[in-house]
């Protein structure tokens, strides 16, 4: 994409999709983040429930989101750029739609695999195909874009087929889109904070050291594949931690932290060892980090995995969305902060430390949150 379009286009297109992750947090509106936990304890009789309540209110976001997004990202993105954050927001922000947390709480990862994954990599791959062929960058967004919405009809029509037999069940009345709103606040608060936290620095860059935006957004990118790269494990780990029993869900989430503590370590790692390598072959050659920025851009990426799991997963099957709010506003407003005098001094460097200081509040506090209920659920 960067050879065909170049780094400013690509660039463009990072800010947009930028914007659009916090589009896709606010039509989600917390149900990727609390969903899961959600249908893992409810009664089969709920399903439906539960499916109407995400609709409506998804649906009812959808398009104010969107409109407001396009309309901030407009005046922000040079004229010449301007599509490539339009379509980059779209293709990022219709992620709201998707249906894989209904998947994640029935531990169905083959399912995912056949109704989701597959038709978004068919529109990937269709839309890289005709980006070479008419040598367009925008092709490869609208490719996103049509596997993203392919594979929320497929997703939806499996669901469907799978809750028809509960259907006679008892269940519990529909909420009015006004009490589904207040319900699940606390959990699309805390994911707009985790996305503005992630979006934000490349926002803040544009004003503080402009020549360091090509290199950053190429870096960010890379963070986000192997984040698409870890998210089955994750979601693996939000559809077996909750659990109706308190002992095996606090014993499941022990072993969730540790794994994932190990794991982090070991990517972390890797990027701190090639990952100067890896993001020079991404951006074709046109972007060369030292090792320093390796290093810190490898400690950001293993702190941002270990805090999601310990925030989106253990404290999320334990309904601490409340406190992991609040933990991850301090922590997101002390790193961004930082980002602006340290971006300001350092550059890129400046960003990937900042954001490592945010990191380290986040996971000191929810650690702390996680301890005290422990014990509070042994007295």
């Amino acid at each position: 994409m960067v050879s065909i379009g170049g780094v400013s286009s690509w660039a463009a297109a990072a800010v947009g999709q930028s914007i659009g992750i916090i589009v896709t947090i606010v039509v989600g509106y917390g149900w990727a983040l609390s969903g899961p936990a959600i249908v893992a304890r409810a009664f089969p009789g709920d399903y439906s429930t539960v499916l109407t309540e995400s609709r409506r209110t998804r649906l009812f976001l959808l398009l104010p989101t969107l409109a407001i997004a396009g309309l901030f990202c407009y005046f922000l993105v040079p004229n010449g750029a301007n599509r490539f954050a339009l379509l980059g927001i779209v293709s990022t922000g219709l992620l709201g739609l998707r249906l894989n947390w209904f998947l994640i709480g029935k531990s169905k990862p083959f399912v995912m695999l056949i109704a989701e994954a597959i038709p978004r990599l068919l529109g990937i791959a269709l839309g890289l195909y005709l980006m070479f062929v008419f040598r367009d960058m925008s092709f490869a967004l609208l490719g996103q874009i049509a596997g993203i919405l392919a594979g929320v009809l497929v997703c939806s029509l499996w669901i469907r087929r799978y809750i028809r037999p509960y259907s006679d069940l008892p269940h519990r009345p529909v909420n009015r889109l006004r009490e589904n709103l207040l319900e699940h606040r606390f959990g699309m608060a805390a994911a707009i904070v985790s996305a503005i936290y992630s979006s934000g620095p490349l926002l803040m860059l544009g004003y503080t050291s402009p020549s360091s935006v090509g290199p950053y957004a190429v870096m960010d990118r890379l963070s986000k594949q192997m984040f698409t790269a870890a998210s089955p494990l994750v979601d693996a780990l939000r559809g077996w931690v909750p659990h109706r029993d308190g002992v095996v869900r606090r014993s499941r989430a022990r072993a969730a932290l540790l794994g994932s503590l190990l794991a982090s370590a070991a990517a972390g790692g890797v990027l701190a060892l090639w990952g100067s390598s890896l993001v020079n072959m991404l951006s074709a050659g046109q972007v060369h980090p030292d090792g320093w920025a390796a290093l810190l851009f490898g400690l950001t990426f293993a702190l941002s995995i270990f805090s999601m799991v310990l925030g989106q997963v253990v404290l999320v099957s334990l309904d601490m969305t409340r406190q992991l709010f609040h933990n991850g506003l301090i922590g997101s407003v002390i790193g961004l902060l930082l980002v602006v005098p340290m971006s300001l001094i350092l550059g890129m460097h400046g960003v990937f430390a900042a954001l490592c200081c945010g990191h380290i509040v986040v996971i000191s506090c929810n650690t702390i949150a996680f301890k005290r209920s422990s014990r509070e659920s042994i007295r």
